[in-house]
């Protein structure tokens, strides 16, 4: 019995060593053995099954080598895949930085665009003797109520009646500075708070302006017409300064309200 080896050692090297096997075989059935015919073709057969095996070793080689350069073909291609997604992902990086830089320098030039209407303004009401707590209104009402029929004569309370159609930002504003109010309560605190207003001013109680900025004082002001005037101001873009007799309890939301 023999173990013919073939495989991955070549057809050839494997040929060889059968029909090695095949002789020794038939030498070996013979009535009468040939004993240095035998012990030839058993070196014969030694000789074909080590080629064999170096064929077979070789390509065994040469195949691990294929699956070596395969893995490294596939290292390089998973390796060049994550380069890939690094690179998208630093360009997304880069975009979102000089988008977020946009933003920064668009939020700047919107702040210093406010600050120099903020001047205009109070220029404007300082050269019309205006620029005091009562003149911020009557410029306010100037503004918000612009887009009225001049030719329909109405009230001041009137007017604020308008203010929630016209100008809901602004409503939402005053209404979360002085949560206890109701938005219906508006006309008539306007109506009042000027009243109370020209009393000061006729006074001379009214306070000044200070750096060309309308102060809202407490003290001839209660807090929650400094609260509304303020968020008047936001709107129009009036500049105040708040004063208060005591530490201001907490940081209000009023500056929120929308230009007008």
């Amino acid at each position: 019995m023999h173990s013919g080896f073939s495989g991955s050692g070549g057809s050839s090297s494997s040929a060889r060593l059968d029909r090695a096997w095949e002789r020794l075989w038939s030498s070996l059935s013979l009535p009468r053995l040939n004993r240095s015919k035998v012990q030839e073709l058993v070196e014969t057969v030694q000789e074909a099954q080590a080629e064999a095996l170096a064929g077979a070793a070789a390509a065994l080689a040469a195949a691990q080598k294929d699956v070596e350069l395969v893995a490294a073909q596939k290292d390089v291609a998973l390796v060049t895949a994550q380069m890939d997604v690094a690179l998208v992902a630093a360009q997304k990086d880069a975009v979102l930085m000089e988008a977020l830089k946009t933003v920064a320098m668009f939020g700047l030039q919107v702040e210093v665009f406010e600050l120099q209407i903020k001047e205009l303004v109070a220029d404007n009401l300082r050269l019309r003797g205006m620029l005091d707590a009562r003149g911020l209104m009557e410029y306010a009402e100037e503004r918000l109520f612009s887009q009225l029929d001049p030719a329909t004569k109405l009230d001041r309370e009137s007017k604020w009646a308008q203010l929630g159609g016209r100008h809901p930002a602004l409503e939402a504003a005053i209404l979360q500075a002085n949560p206890q109010w109701k938005a219906r309560w508006i006309p008539d605190k306007a109506v009042q708070l000027y009243s109370h207003l020209s009393s000061l001013m006729h006074r001379g109680a009214l306070p000044a302006a200070v750096s060309n900025k309308v102060v809202l004082a407490e003290g001839p002001l209660s807090r929650e017409q400094m609260r509304f005037l303020e968020c008047v101001a936001a709107a129009v873009h009036c500049p105040v300064q708040l004063c208060y007799l005591l530490q201001q309890p907490a940081t209000r939301n009023s500056r929120s309200a929308p230009g007008i």
